[in-house]
């Protein structure tokens, strides 16, 4: 089962919170013992990204396309297929395209917990486990 809550902040909803509830069926009571909300503040990086395309048939290396535009974002670009860090030049295989993304790299999240490394006081967190806001997993009491 899993619930919904929403969550309202000055009246809005400003989003849904889901939680696993386990085995319990509809009717049984659930007990929270801890509940913790975040801040996130949006960050205007995540806001860019770019298609590198190679139409011929060799490879090539690509130099970084915002570089004439926004040339600091070359080095927050990730490959949206593989979530690395892009190196420029860029390798780019015949008749394909590489979609890139840019991160903020103090928001890059190596165990996926869903903390940033830079505020995350137990990296390799296993997958799939609960964490509170310092990224370490959560207890029950």
């Amino acid at each position: 089962m899993t619930l919904k809550i929403p969550l309202y902040f000055g009246g809005a909803l400003a989003c849904a919170a889901e939680v696993g509830a386990g085995d319990r069926v509809a009717g049984q009571a659930i007990n929270i013992a801890a509940f913790e909300l975040v801040q996130i503040t949006p960050d205007a990086t995540s806001q860019n990204s770019a298609v590198v395309v190679n139409a011929s048939a060799t490879t090539m290396s690509a130099a970084c396309p915002l570089s004439a535009t926004q040339p600091a974002l070359c080095s927050q670009l990730f490959d949206l297929a593989t979530s690395q860090a892009v190196s420029w030049p860029l390798p780019v295989a015949a008749r394909s395209a590489a979609i890139l993304y840019a991160q903020n790299t103090a928001l890059v999240d190596s165990d996926g917990d869903g903390i940033p490394d830079s505020q995350d006081t137990c990296p390799n967190t296993p997958s799939g486990t609960a964490v509170n806001a310092s990224g370490c997993p959560l207890t029950t009491h």
